[in-house]
């Protein structure tokens, strides 16, 4: 929004005047200040010189300053020495000594500029907040808010990418997680007899040689009971195709805690994804694999890999190195977030520019002196 102030010479009877337009009453408080820095005018043909009493002086070589507040200054009068204002409530502003002519060194040389220093502070916290926000939710929305369209463009193609990188990644992690569970679990179509993994062989594994494991591993004779009790139970001849529907999940695991020793972990249910990741990486379920030797029964014999198990570790490896760089591009994502939040709210902050004038003159219509326009726009 512009706030804009004309200044007007006319002639050498009448006074230099300058009216302010602004909106009504309910804005945030403005402040704006003016510097008139303007060369000798001859107003009369006379030749009177500048200065004498009772005359308005033929030039305006002043600086002036005022505060707008919700009470506001509608229009004044400039001279070379003060303003005076028409409003009772606005106050008084003396000249200010020192001029240099320079506005951004101008503007703020007084005790009263120091008030509009503190208020301008507010103003730059403002705009600062507001293009962090706009980048904290779109990155770069505050960039090119500040004008900075090139970094606008940086932070919106990292975030164009970052989640480009993490839809193409996480589609990819699904993709090979799905092969290496129809690997180790076959299709329906084949009635899972052409997967390479069953738990009812691993199950039927420990029911064959429970007594030598539970020696072997040390059982204690009432974790030997448990383990005899629970281990006829744990297939079920239900007449269902798929493997982990065929099992007793209960008197498994129960088989599996008594023995001890190597059974470190016992088997998750069936589809867990603890499920896949234990057939893969623990000994104690090797034997589940078709290509596995079921004669073996120690530990650093069962430890080896087979073919097949060394390929589906592989295979989840792979989907588990997909879902990683998904999740780093989603890091990447939040990242990029704060740090175009972070860059457009300190640029703003540093960079914001309220006051913004441009200076014209031209000669009155009368043919009489000249016409000094000076605009001057507040942004915010």
């Amino acid at each position: 929004m512009k706030y804009h102030a004309v200044i007007t010479m006319t002639s050498a009877e009448d006074e230099s005047t300058f009216c302010i337009i602004r909106k009504g009453n309910g804005m945030l408080k403005l402040l704006i200040v003016v510097l008139l820095m303007l060369p000798q005018v001859a107003l009369s043909q006379e030749g009177k010189p500048a200065g004498l009493p009772g005359e308005v002086p033929t030039y305006l070589a002043s600086s002036v300053g005022w505060k707008i507040s919700d009470g506001g200054i509608s229009s004044g009068v400039v001279r070379s020495d003060v303003f005076v204002s028409v409003t009772e409530d606005a106050p008084v502003i003396n000249r200010r000594p020192n001029i240099s002519g320079v506005i951004s060194n101008d503007l703020f040389e007084s005790e009263r500029g120091q008030d509009l220093v503190d208020s301008l502070a507010g103003v730059k916290t403002k705009d600062a907040l507001k293009a962090g926000f706009f980048s904290l939710v779109i990155p770069g929305a505050g960039q090119l808010s500040n004008g900075n369209f090139i970094k606008s463009a940086a932070f919106f193609g990292v975030e164009l990418a970052g989640w480009i990188v993490n839809l193409v990644y996480n589609q990819k992690g699904a993709n090979a997680t799905e092969a290496f569970q129809l690997y180790a679990d076959g299709t329906a179509a084949d009635n899972y007899q052409n997967g390479h993994y069953s738990v009812v062989r691993y199950a039927e594994w420990i029911q064959k040689n429970l007594t030598e494991l539970m020696i072997q591993q040390g059982t204690s004779p009432a974790n030997q009971t448990i383990a005899k009790e629970y281990a006829p139970l744990m297939v079920v001849n239900n007449g269902k195709p798929a493997p982990w529907d065929q099992i007793n999940w209960y008197a498994l695991n129960q088989v599996e805690v008594s023995i001890g020793g190597y059974f470190s972990h016992w088997l998750f249910v069936y589809p867990n994804v603890e499920y896949y990741k234990e057939i893969g990486k623990y000994p104690q379920f090797r034997q589940g694999w078709i290509d596995e030797n079921p004669s073996i029964l120690t530990y650093d014999a069962i430890r080896i890999d087979t073919p097949d198990s060394y390929f589906y570790e592989n295979m989840r490896g792979t989907a588990t190195h997909l879902y990683n760089v998904a999740l780093f591009s989603a890091g990447v994502l939040i990242l990029n977030h704060f740090a175009s939040a972070a860059e457009a709210a300190i640029w703003a902050h540093n960079n914001y520019k309220p006051v913004k004038t441009s200076i014209g003159v031209s000669a009155l219509p009368q043919g009489v002196g000249y016409q000094a326009v000076f605009n001057l726009a507040v942004n915010f």
